[in-house]
């Protein structure tokens, strides 16, 4: 399954609603709190300084992925502010474009329950945000929601590039913009 990517947070919601593998970049292991749960939820790690790091990565979704349990990536390669969908980067596709297997979607988006704390800021963590300081403010929300909208077919292409394109634009075409901040207009319920 692939999903659009908006902060370290998405892997609660996606985890708590789907049972699969995460792949996360290397450095998330070293972080406090995250770095642990993230060894526990047995995430399969990838160092993106490492070009060939990719083909290791691959061999590990073609040992892990079975019948009962998938692999979810990222596609976007990093995390953003909520504005857009950023294009996919194919190189994880390649061990279901090689054996034909079905990708799903899904699209992430979050909403603050606090309006002078808006989720682009809060809640997504992009650019140069500081992990500790990001992740302090958010554990003073009030609360937040999040809103994971499940494509509705699974997609199949021999291509990885043509395949990474298809995802992209139907995780974009489901997508809702986050909240940002000095907008006063609500979320439409999905």
């Amino acid at each position: 399954m692939v999903s659009n990517h908006l902060s370290y947070m998405d892997v609660v919601p996606l985890w708590l609603a789907v049972d699969g593998t995460f792949i996360a970049k290397s450095e998330i292991k070293s972080w406090p709190f995250f770095g642990w749960g993230t060894k526990i939820l047995g995430m399969i790690f990838i160092d993106r300084a490492l070009k060939r790091d990719v083909q290791r990565v691959n061999n590990m979704i073609k040992s892990t992925i079975t019948e009962d349990q998938g692999i979810i990536i990222f596609p976007e390669g990093t995390s953003t502010k909520g504005e857009t969908v950023l294009p996919f980067h194919p190189s994880l596709l390649e061990y279901p474009a090689q054996h034909n297997v079905p990708v799903s979607y899904a699209t992430l988006t979050y909403q603050s329950f606090d309006p002078n704390k808006p989720a682009s800021e809060y809640i997504c963590w992009w650019g140069g945000m500081s992990f500790l300081d990001h992740f302090w403010e958010l554990l003073k929300m009030p609360g937040f929601k999040a809103d994971i909208t499940f494509g509705s077919k699974r997609i199949v292409n021999a291509d990885r590039k043509q395949l990474s394109d298809q995802l992209h634009q139907l995780v974009k075409a489901n997508f809702q913009p986050v909240e940002q901040a000095g907008s006063t207009k609500p979320m439409k319920s999905v």
